[in-house]
């Protein structure tokens, strides 16, 4: 092989090279651009304490609490006792003892669990938004709420087949 052929092979190695490494460094920078949009993407302000307190105040509420559905009109006794501002937010959680969840719209819903979390979820959160939070809140707080429920509310008797996503936005439509 003669020297000439051989400095065209490196020289053509050396573009192959060159392009996969371009191609590489702009995938990697498309990743990261990415990584940083949506790590630093707003929260939902319907998922908010305050989104969530003024959702509680103003409209009948379907609540699942200690096993039983309740229907409840929301107040701000309530929104008292839950003390939003001593809730902290924090990373994804995945508790398991729910011990009550409030279903505020068809997608849209606050769960408090005995552990000492919650979790906010809205379905059709704002584009660019995230539509859940999570929350650190006082661990005595979700059975305060479900004692509170349970005194306050209007207990429910559904027919079998009642789901836990079935809203009082869809029962009073079907009535209506």
């Amino acid at each position: 092989m003669d020297d000439k052929l051989m400095e065209k092979q490196i020289k053509k190695a050396k573009r192959v090279n060159y392009v996969f490494f371009a191609i590489a460094v702009a995938l990697l920078a498309a990743l990261a651009v990415g990584l940083i949009t949506e790590l630093n993407r707003p929260t939902d302000p319907a998922v908010k304490t305050a989104g969530l307190a003024d959702v509680l105040q103003e409209k009948q509420i379907l609540v699942k609490a200690s096993g039983s559905y309740y229907r409840f009109d929301g107040g701000a006794d309530f929104t008292a006792l839950l003390a939003f501002d001593s809730w902290k937010k924090c990373d994804r959680v995945v508790p398991s003892d729910e011990v009550v969840t409030f279903h505020l719209g068809r997608q849209y819903s606050l769960t408090l669990y005995g552990d000492g979390h919650a979790v906010a979820t809205n379905g059709y959160a704002e584009k660019g938004s995230h539509g859940d939070a999570f929350y650190e809140i006082p661990a005595e707080l979700a059975q305060k709420a479900a004692d509170y429920i349970e005194q306050n509310g209007t207990k429910l008797d559904f027919e079998e087949g009642v789901t836990a996503s079935m809203t009082m936005d869809s029962a009073t439509e079907s009535e209506g």
